[in-house]
């Protein structure tokens, strides 16, 4: 599956695309005011599953502080309170801080790009037992304003289920968000929703997913949340309800996918920023992917008909589904390796957003050749097309580049693109992006193709990178490369041409993703014994 990454690190332009397959054992959605979906570092669990037709809308949906509301609800518990996160701001001309004693969980981006947005974790033990504070931080780089506020407290529970309960759902607004997070109540540890307002930075229960006793032995998780396109509904993904979709005024719940409460191995999940439609495969290149409508809480497997395996994902930010296709089940139509596998497809299949077919690009089945989906533009109807063979290399086989097609949307007509090594004079209009992995063994084994659909012609690079992203509106490209960590810039137009994002060598260092701020501004967080660092600075 490719996946439109906004992630978390992540998160979040409909015009984010990774080149990378969105591969992952829990719900990988990045963005912020989408889907977001990543791991954190989580304890033992025990998913025993059980699915409801409704969870509860919050008993006391009451607007308050979030230290007031705990207090009121645990007036027995012994008396704890952190202090604010000390922030140490560096004198520089760009926005440096480390956050005292402090641990970053997730870095989002909110709606408008103007600030970098941190879960913070604290953990302090009391008569042998976890306080556990998690902290809303939020950074602007250009007015320099750094905002902290507590937005989950939990006493008794371990801090990698308060903590890894913890997780953005989305945006509503530039000011309001909802969360998942772990509150003490009596005698039980109530699982739930609930809405952060930044302007009167206060909390409001919105839906309770789930009460259970303190004394439970195997503790459920939540492994991930988001929110619908029309903040309706919120997606959640816990070891116990498995993966459901709940409806925000009444808390009825959608789906029922079996397996859903537990990790697999070669399970996929894929949702773009700008799209109701989320594909989860519990299995790896099955034809049952589940087609899930976010919106209005339907499920259906629209690809069973297919005889062979399937690999789908989404792109041009959510406009188009498309899977690739192979003719029968054969374990040779997959490239296996330890890093991932791979299918040897024969052809793409294109789909609306309604599950419709829109176009099949195929090769013969007796074909030495095989083809793979790499991009799509909603403009120009187009899709790029990556024909290749299988060879083999010192570390196993790989994708050996035979050509790249593009293929109309309407027609169904597929062209030959001529590869130039020097773009020049390309209107960004003309533009189409595109990438693939060509192997599984590598760490970074990704080929990314510039098409210029105007002239048929294309431009490959083999760029080492687990992260890239592609702002149109900018003709911007950047990329982390792999081992060296450090970000470099290239445009749509000039995709031979790449200079280093900032010239601080000293702040290249082996970390989490990226994001991208308006006013070019770039963050990254780096680990510290002491407390994280984040960083602002704006991109050459």
């Amino acid at each position: 599956m490719r996946g439109i990454h906004f992630s978390g690190s992540h998160k979040a332009s409909p015009y984010v695309r990774l080149g990378a397959l969105l591969a992952v054992l829990s719900l990988g959605f990045s963005g912020v005011y989408v889907l977001s979906m990543s791991m954190h570092p989580t304890a033992p669990v025990v998913s025993s599953r059980s699915f409801p037709e409704q969870v509860m809308p919050a008993s006391n949906p009451q607007e308050a502080r979030l230290k007031d509301r705990f207090a009121s609800d645990n007036p027995t518990l012994p008396p704890f309170e952190f202090p604010e996160i000390h922030i140490v701001k560096a004198k520089s001309r760009t926005l440096q801080a480390t956050l005292k004693k402090s641990r970053i969980m997730e870095q989002y981006t909110t709606p408008d790009r103007a600030k970098a947005v941190y879960f913070m974790q604290r953990t302090e033990l009391q008569e042998d037992r976890p306080w556990t504070q998690i902290d809303f931080v939020s950074a602007d780089p250009q007015s320099q304003a750094i905002l902290q506020e507590p937005i989950a407290l939990t006493y008794g529970i371990p801090s990698e289920v308060a903590a890894g309960s913890t997780r953005l759902c989305g945006f509503l607004s530039a000011d309001e968000f909802l969360y998942t997070a772990v509150h003490n109540k009596g005698e039980d540890w109530v699982y739930e929703v609930n809405r952060y307002n930044l302007k009167n930075q206060t909390v409001t229960p919105v839906l309770e997913l789930m009460h259970v006793p303190k004394e439970t032995s195997s503790l459920p998780m939540v492994l991930g949340a988001g929110l619908s396109p029309d903040k309706r509904h919120v997606l959640i993904r816990d070891t116990k309800h498995g993966l459901a979709l709940y409806d925000l005024k009444t808390g009825a719940a959608s789906f029922d996918l079996p397996g859903s409460g537990e990790k697999r191995p070669g399970e996929t999940l894929v949702q773009s920023p700008s799209s109701e439609v989320m594909l989860y495969s519990s299995s790896r290149f099955q034809n049952d992917v589940w087609w899930l409508d976010l919106n209005n809480g339907t499920a259906k497997q629209p690809f069973t008909a297919e005889q062979g395996l399937v690999d789908a994902g989404m792109d041009a930010g959510g406009r188009i589904v498309y899977y690739n296709f192979t003719y029968d089940r054969g374990g040779e139509q997959i490239l296996a390796g330890e890093k991932r596998s791979l299918l040897n497809s024969f052809g793409v299949q294109l789909l609306d957003m309604k599950g419709n077919p829109i176009k099949r690009f195929s090769l013969p089945r007796d074909s030495a050749e095989r083809m793979e989906f790499a991009g799509y533009s909603e403009e120009k109807k187009q899709v790029l097309l990556h024909r290749y063979t299988v060879a083999s290399g010192t570390k196993g086989p790989y994708k050996k580049t035979a050509g790249w097609l593009l293929g109309d949307a309407m027609s169904g007509e597929t062209i030959p693109l001529a590869s130039v090594n020097v773009p020049d004079s390309w209107d960004r209009k003309d533009v189409l992006y595109g990438s693939v992995l060509t192997d599984a063994v590598n760490d970074s084994p990704g080929a990314q193709a510039f098409a210029n659909i105007q002239d048929r012609t294309v431009y490959m690079t083999k760029w080492r990178t687990g992260q890239l992203r592609v702002w149109p509106e900018e003709d911007s490209v950047l990329f982390m490369d792999e081992p060296g960590k450090r970000v470099f810039v290239s445009s749509l137009t000039r995709p031979d041409l790449i200079v280093a994002a900032f010239h601080y060598k000293k702040y290249n260092w082996d970390n989490r993703d990226f994001a991208m701020l308006s006013g070019h501004y770039l963050s990254r967080y780096q680990t510290q014994p002491d407390g994280d660092r984040i960083f602002f600075f704006q991109i050459n």
